[in-house]
């Protein structure tokens, strides 16, 4: 255990020193004032505690009677800095004047000696408060032990609440997974062997004009099915993991025109005008099959939820602050209404609506279209009013 004596008495200092190593004390340490004892404990001059500083000190014999600063002060100085706190403070005084000693205690000390002392005196109040200081590190101890557990505890506990969302979410996105094959697969598909059976069955008493309107129904819904597939073999693989993202710098232009093609003869239909807002060379950083899929699925939306002769607008805004193309896709369809609107790209609460011809669907499309925009690094958000129309709009890194 390490003792400092502090003393401008160097008679007073010596014959302490002598006294504790008598005693078995080895390891004591002299300074013959206020300054270089605050010193010895890491306090420069200007009263400031040096950071890093390694104090090995245990106890502090501390004279109460210094030039420039008292045994009181100095007291009070060392008991303001946290790290010095816990050190016991015996106080060395000439006599047992109550005023002094009070302050003293008020200070911080925790005993006096009057000088000339006696060793037995001596060596039974700094046994004392040695052991003071071991059961105050002991204490310190297991509270940081505590400290630490409580933090591992916390640890866990933040471990096994993610762990437990993570479950939550895919016992949902089980859920999800088989009410599309139980309900939105399954269906499609027993009304296409109903109508080829029905054909089959009955074929000689349909009129041609009727067997090309059963066909026309049939590859409808096929097509259907084939979005489906798509969509959901898509999705499965963005929950495990397995989908790769291959960005690239490409031209948005092209991209929309690319996906407008394949949805012409579905827009044509419904005699919906498709009108595009782009500039040419707007040029755009991120993975060219997904955010076809984002499109294809949005322009889809838009067709199926807008009326015959109706109209939809896909335009797209350069962000030069925020480096990124916002696109929309307007139409001036049925709108959402807020309660649908609130749960729309989340996968429990996400529902399937019919569209103005009983298109079907099953509300993934939009679920697929946030994971991968949110994998191309943008946001998707949708604004609406329900009988109104939508406009979905999307954001993708600009390459400037």
């Amino acid at each position: 255990m390490n003792i400092l004596i502090i003393d401008d008495s160097f008679t007073q200092r010596f014959g302490l020193r002598q006294l504790l190593v008598s005693d078995g004390f080895k390891d004591v340490v002299m300074a013959e004032s206020a300054i270089e004892g605050l010193k010895i404990l890491g306090i420069n001059e200007n009263l400031e505690f040096v950071e890093n500083h390694q104090n090995n000190i245990d106890l502090i014999l501390m004279d109460i009677k210094m030039p420039k600063i008292t045994g009181i002060k100095a007291t009070q100085i060392i008991k303001s800095f946290p790290s010095l706190y816990d050190i016991p403070i015996i106080i060395i005084s000439s006599s047992e004047d109550l005023k002094d000693l009070s302050a003293a205690f008020t200070a911080g000390a925790i005993d006096y000696i009057v000088k000339p002392p006696n060793e037995i005196d001596l060596n039974l109040r700094v046994r004392s408060a040695l052991s003071l200081k071991n059961e105050i590190d002991k204490r310190k101890a297991r509270e940081l032990e505590l400290v630490t557990l409580n933090k591992t505890l916390a640890n866990v506990l933040e471990e096994l609440a993610d762990n437990n969302i993570q479950l939550e979410q895919a016992n949902t996105t089980k859920d999800k997974f088989f009410s599309i094959i139980s309900h939105d697969l399954k269906n499609p598909v027993l009304a296409i062997n109903l109508g080829l059976e029905s054909l089959i069955k009955y074929f000689e008493n349909f009129e041609t004009e009727e067997i090309k309107d059963n066909l026309n129904k049939i590859h409808l819904t096929s097509k259907n099915i084939s979005s489906l597939l798509e969509n959901l073999l898509q999705w499965a693989r963005t929950q495990t993991g397995k989908i790769n993202f291959e960005p690239d710098i490409f031209d948005l232009n092209e991209l929309v025109l690319d996906n407008l093609s394949i949805m012409k003869e579905y827009a044509d239909k419904k005699q919906i005008q498709i009108i595009t807002d782009i500039n040419k060379y707007s040029m755009v950083y991120c993975d060219y099959n997904m955010i076809s899929t984002v499109l294809r699925n949005l322009i889809t939306n838009s067709i199926k939820f807008t009326k015959e002769k109706g109209e939809i607008i896909i335009s797209t805004l350069l962000n030069p602050l925020r480096k990124v193309y916002e696109i929309s896709v307007q139409d001036n369809g049925l709108g959402i209404d807020s309660e649908t609107l609130d749960n729309l790209f989340k996968i429990g609460t996400s529902r399937s609506t019919s569209g103005t011809n009983n298109e079907a669907g099953t509300g993934l499309g939009l679920i697929l279209c946030r994971e991968f925009v949110e994998i191309n690094k943008g946001n998707i958000w949708v604004e609406s009013k329900l009988g109104k129309g939508s406009t979905f709009n999307f954001t993708i890194p600009a390459r400037l």
